[in-house]
Order: structure tokens, then C-alpha cells, then sequence
């Protein structure tokens, strides 16, 4: 092939690529005839789940594992293979500087990029030597020089929220469902079983949250799916945790994936969905999701006591002990919301008030609510100052920590789902008037009309 047409470089590439496939098969195939191909037979164990019992999250389960063998090329068989292909491949240096030409990428990366082109094509065409598998691998590898967007999927292993139906799907990306044995089973070289930290019979699990769209890399999906978990947070009182996560890409050629053991803390707090809540579960998840993504930029300042406020309630949610430092960061993501930058004086009165007016829109009762608060405030002051609240006063803490934690939860729904249409301070004035005058009240539960809030 002609190589010195600049403007014909990019096209010609592709053309390149058949070649070094027709070649990979080629040699392959000699190899095979000559049983050049050295196949181990490599030990993994596999963990099944025999039985398992889903009572408002995964509460029962029987385990067995068994040795497999698995058929492999030895790698560095493989490799040398790979050399054998470039090697046979005629100008494939100069191959490599085009790609850097056409691509700005360094000699480097392309030669790496088509010895890796060249591996994972030898490992299929070991199992289809079809043209198609050549075809899709020329297609991925002239996209991964590109730089295009993948279709990336991440599967996450959630506890705090259990589900009495099935599977529901928020929208076109995303999908919520019960857990099923093979979400629990695993896979692993046995020199590496015993450091396996997938979700085997994890017990805290209680639903799968998958959710799949297309990206550059597999972190370009992060804010997207943390922003969907950041939903459930607040549909219901819950402590949401991420127990396992799981994600993949299609790329044949950069087919990254990145697999974490999650949070280790437990869900304290957890509810449940079933089919009468699915039509609010939409409803609110069309109406936050946007802000909720937006949440994630932490560059957007008109959104930043928000974002802060966010991340006071998560922080309060997860924390199953002591009592008092939930309620702590619960007050302190209330205090972002329902105080002003300049106010420095009965901080106390101010925010429990505030928040009172709201919640009586939502058929609270106001007297309980202030007292609750108030009470809350003191005991966020104690616990910050290093105060022991006496063992006796537990139970109650318990039970207010709870309440408190359900109207931070709405306070955040309101000023979430408000956010655009009034500022902070102006609102905080709206509240201020309408603890005053009837008719500023008034004017106030008709802007909270616009809020949907879930009870």
C-alpha cells in the first residue's frame, strides 16, 4: 500500500487494519496447523449462590464453590506471537508514525494500540475465525484512535432501598430490580479467589441499580449514575450505600472495567419500593434529576449551598452511631439551607422556625416540628462542644434522629425543586414574611404548590 498520500492516510488506514487481520489469521491459522499454539488449562473457583432468601433486602443464603478449568493461550506465547505479526507486516513502523500524524497520539501509544489490536484479535479469532469478528475489531480500533464515545454500563450493588416488585426503569438508561443469584456468584483465578472483593452473599445488598450510557471512558458516566443513587436518597428516608459497582465498556480494543468494593457501612435507615409508588418515583425523578446532576459540578456557585447542603444530609443518612452526630450533620445541612451567610445571632430560633412554615405545607404539625428542632439544634451543640448525652435520653435520640432526618429530607426537596426560580435569600425572605402576615403566607403555599415532596 501507498503510504506517502498524506491526504489519503486517514482512509487508508482502515485498509491497513484488514491487512494486519488477514495476517493475524493467516499466521494463526499456520500456527494451528503446526499445534504451535501453547493452550494451558488455567484453575479458577466459582462461587455460586444455592439458595437465597430476598425478605426486604437479601436476608438468607447457601454458598458452594467448585474448581473449573478454563482453556488460555500462554501469554507470553501470545506475545511473541504478536511481534510475529508486525514483524511480517511490511512498512508497519512507518504505519504506526501515520497514526501518530493522523491521530496526535505518540509512536508509542499507536504501536501498544496495535499490538493490542493485534492480541485481542488472535484471542477471538481462536474461537470464530469469522471476517465479521475482523470487521467489528477494525471498526472499534478506528474509534479508539478517534477517541469516540463507547456505550459504557454500570452495574452497582445498592443497600438501603428493597424492592416488592420486580424491576422498574426510571428511564431509558436506567433500571432498578431485585438482586438474583448471579448478581452474588463470582469467578476468579484461584491465586487470586481469596482477594476477591465482589459481593459474594453480601446480605446488605438489597437492589441493582444499572444504568448504561455512552462516553469516552468509563469515568464520563460517574456523575450520571452517582446522580441517580443521589435520587433514592431522597425519594425516601434512606441510608442508600454503594456495596459493589461493576463497569464495562463495548470496545473490543480498550474494553476497560473498573470493579470497586463500596461503602462498608450498613443501611440503617432503609424503605421499600412497591407498585403503588411508582408513579411519585417518576414524577419526582423527572423533576430532580437534572439538578441533581448538576449538583455533581462543584465549579456551579449558583447551586453551591446545595451542594453542600446535599452532602451534610448523605453524610447524616449513612451514620448509624451515634445518634447525635447524624443529627449534628443533619442541622448543619439545614442551617445551608435556612440561614443566611450574614446571620449570626438566635441561629437557633431562626432555622427551626424556617423550616417549621415549610413543613406545615406538607401536614406537619408545626408545634412538634419547632420542638423537635429546637431540641435537635441542642443536641447538635452539645456533641460539637463534646458534651455526653446520657445513655437514658437514647431511645428518645433514636426516634428524633429519625423525624429530624425526614425533614431535612424535604426542606432539601423544596429548595431543590425552587432553586430556579428564586434565590436562596429571597426565599428565606418569602418564609421570614409569611411567619408575620396571612397574606405573605398565602403567596408562600402557593409557590409551594409547585414542589412535589414525597411523605
Amino acid at each position: 500500500m501507498d503510504i506517502t498520500d498524506s491526504s489519503k492516510v486517514e482512509e487508508n488506514i482502515s485498509s491497513f487494519l484488514w491487512v494486519v487481520y488477514k495476517k493475524t489469521k493467516e499466521m494463526l491459522e499456520e500456527y494451528r496447523r503446526n499445534n504451535s499454539i501453547s493452550i494451558i488449562e488455567k484453575l479458577f473457583v466459582k462461587r455460586e449462590i444455592e439458595e437465597m432468601v430476598y425478605d426486604e433486602g437479601i436476608s438468607e443464603f447457601q454458598t458452594s464453590s467448585k474448581l473449573i478449568t478454563k482453556k488460555e493461550w500462554y501469554i507470553s506465547d501470545q506475545n511473541k506471537f504478536v511481534e510475529s505479526v508486525k514483524n511480517s507486516i511490511p512498512n508497519f513502523n512507518k504505519w504506526c508514525n501515520k497514526i501518530c500524524d493522523c491521530y496526535e497520539t505518540s509512536s508509542k501509544q499507536a504501536e501498544d494500540l496495535l499490538s493490542k489490536y493485534i492480541l485481542e484479535l488472535s484471542t477471538a479469532l481462536l474461537e470464530n475465525p469469522s471476517d465479521e469478528a475482523g470487521i467489528r475489531y477494525v471498526t472499534d480500533f478506528l474509534n479508539a484512535l478517534a477517541k469516540g464515545d463507547v456505550n459504557i454500563v454500570a452495574k452497582i450493588w445498592l443497600g438501603g432501598v428493597w424492592l416488592e416488585i420486580n424491576e422498574t426503569k426510571l428511564d431509558e438508561k436506567t433500571l432498578i430490580r431485585k438482586p438474583i443469584k448471579s448478581d452474588l456468584e463470582t469467578e476468579s483465578p484461584l491465586e487470586r479467589s481469596l482477594y476477591d472483593t465482589r459481593p459474594f452473599g453480601d446480605t446488605g445488598i438489597s437492589c441493582i441499580l444499572i444504568f448504561q450510557s455512552r462516553g469516552k471512558y468509563n469515568k464520563d458516566i460517574h456523575p450520571l449514575f452517582n446522580s441517580r443513587i443521589d435520587f433514592f436518597r431522597l425519594f425516601k428516608l434512606g441510608s442508600i450505600v454503594k456495596k459493589n459497582m461493576l463497569i464495562t465498556n463495548d470496545s473490543l480494543i480498550n474494553k476497560n472495567y473498573v470493579t470497586s468494593l463500596g461503602d462498608k457501612n450498613g443501611s440503617h435507615y432503609k424503605y421499600g419500593l412497591c407498585e403503588k409508588d411508582i408513579g411519585d418515583l417518576k414524577m419526582l425523578y423527572d423533576r430532580i434529576l437534572p439538578i441533581l446532576t448538576l449538583l455533581m459540578d462543584k465549579k456551579e456557585e449558583r447551586v453551591y449551598h446545595l451542594s453542600n447542603a446535599f452532602q451534610q444530609y448523605k453524610e447524616a443518612t449513612i451514620i448509624a452511631s451515634p445518634f447525635e452526630k447524624s443529627i449534628a450533620f443533619a442541622v448543619s445541612c439545614l442551617e445551608a439551607l435556612c440561614l443566611k451567610s450574614e446571620e449570626r445571632s438566635e441561629l437557633s430560633l431562626r432555622l427551626a422556625q424556617r423550616a417549621t412554615i415549610l413543613l406545615k405545607n406538607y401536614g406537619f404539625k408545626p408545634i412538634e416540628v419547632f420542638n423537635n428542632l429546637t431540641l435537635a439544634y441542642e443536641i447538635r451543640s452539645l456533641f460539637v462542644h463534646g458534651s455526653i448525652i446520657k445513655r437514658e435520653e437514647y431511645p428518645k435520640i433514636h426516634e428524633l434522629a429519625k423525624d429530624i432526618l425526614n425533614y431535612t429530607r424535604i426542606v432539601i426537596l423544596i429548595f431543590i425543586q425552587l432553586y430556579d426560580k428564586i434565590e436562596k435569600d429571597a426565599f428565606i425572605n418569602k418564609i421570614n414574611n409569611a411567619l408575620l402576615d396571612e397574606n405573605a403566607n398565602e403567596k408562600l403555599a402557593f409557590l409551594l404548590k409547585e414542589v412535589f415532596v414525597t411523605l
